[in-house]
């Protein structure tokens, strides 16, 4: 008798362990559809690509495109060159979309382009006109950020000359 109320309390049939039972069953079902959810995100976050401002790549369509647009063309201009085939222009910091249909529209594909500044290429350049400063670039969004030191009041002059041409935002913290 007494092994049986044992049983009865802490045994497989009681409604506790039943309850038990079917919380960790709903957990296990919702963590699997959380899981299919992310999953499933993820195959609709497009490809993203990154260039630099002035630069320009050829993007390959997964099929024969009869359309392509670039959603925000302050940032990038896009030409259809083949079907398979688009070029993409870098004109200044930001993001678009690149986006390409398939005949009668069946299919569409996107990628996200993401454009920076040309970092290196100013590094490289300061590097080459004030050999002697110690001048490090770096950048902010759309902003190229300039820290170091020149050694004259003539290279400091020279140097702002040259970010003013470049046509691009600045701080210089020289």
């Amino acid at each position: 008798m007494l092994g049986s109320q044992i049983e009865k309390h802490a045994g497989v049939g009681s409604r506790a362990t039943r309850r038990g039972v079917v919380h960790v069953l709903v957990a296990v079902v919702l963590a699997a559809s959380m899981v299919t959810t992310v999953v499933a995100q993820d195959k609709s976050v497009p490809e993203e690509i990154v260039l630099t401002v002035g630069h320009s790549t050829v993007v390959r369509a997964p099929w024969p495109a009869i359309r392509v647009a670039i959603t925000d063309p302050k940032i990038a201009d896009v030409q259809a060159l083949t079907p398979e085939q688009v070029l993409v222009q870098c004109l200044t910091v930001g993001s678009t979309d690149l986006i390409l249909w398939s005949e009668g529209e069946k299919q569409s594909a996107q990628r996200r382009i993401v454009v920076r500044l040309d970092l290196e290429s100013f590094q490289g350049n300061l590097k080459k006109l004030f050999p002697t400063a110690e001048l490090q670039i770096s950048g902010s969004g759309d902003v190229m950020v300039v820290q170091g030191l020149v050694r004259s009041a003539a290279d400091a002059g020279q140097l702002k000359e040259y970010l003013d041409k470049s046509k691009v935002s600045y701080v210089n913290m020289t």
